[in-house]
């Protein structure tokens, strides 16, 4: 609702409804953009005629019909955080990835389950400055989108230097990561 004066001393107060956005197209597109645990391809001749901003913009409210198809190498239990069209944990997940790799704020603050597991990985994305790391962890525990519990090499563990992960000493990543199995809940606070 916004109020504002005409300029002759008189105000009123206007108020706009909008269509609210498909949580499906949202899907879609991290899915084609590579931040979800599997891809999305339109229905035969239901690609968006055009790449028009209009075209876009429609779609984003009645989304073109397709199929999400699950990456090889996932658990079958992380299917449980998956439900296409609504708000889940796999969505909200990709959203944080999305943040990350576009230097938006990447740390989640709440409670999280752990979905996915790894004792070792080249985790690679991108930084806050447009540069791209591909750095080796250990005994990962993914929480929440490209958040997890790992062991990297560091200097010196216990203060925010990372994009949103708990990073450990080897030992106390290696002592965590049987007490972390799936579906762990984990707690982040600010």
């Amino acid at each position: 609702m916004v109020s504002e004066g005409d300029g002759g001393g008189r105000s009123g107060k206007f108020s706009f409804t909008t269509a609210a956005y498909s949580t499906l197209r949202l899907q879609e597109l991290l899915a084609q953009l590579g931040y979800l645990t599997m891809s999305w391809a339109p229905a035969t001749g239901a690609a968006i005629a055009d790449g028009s901003a209009a075209a876009q913009l429609a779609a984003a409210y009645e989304p073109p019909p397709g199929t999400f198809t699950w990456h090889s190498g996932y658990p079958g239990s992380v299917h449980s955080f998956w439900q296409e069209g609504a708000a889940n944990t796999l969505g909200e997940g990709a959203i944080t990835g999305f943040e990350a790799g576009h230097g938006m704020t990447a740390t989640p603050v709440g409670t999280f389950p752990v979905y996915e597991k790894l004792p070792f990985q080249i985790m690679q994305g991108t930084n806050p400055d447009g540069s791209h790391y591909a750095d080796p962890v250990q005994w990962v525990s993914y929480f929440e989108g490209g958040s997890a519990v790992h062991y990297i090499a560091r200097g010196s563990y216990g203060y925010p230097q990372s994009l949103g992960c708990v990073e450990l000493p080897y030992t106390a990543a290696e002592e965590a990561y049987p007490y972390l199995p799936y579906g762990t809940l984990v707690t982040v606070t600010p």
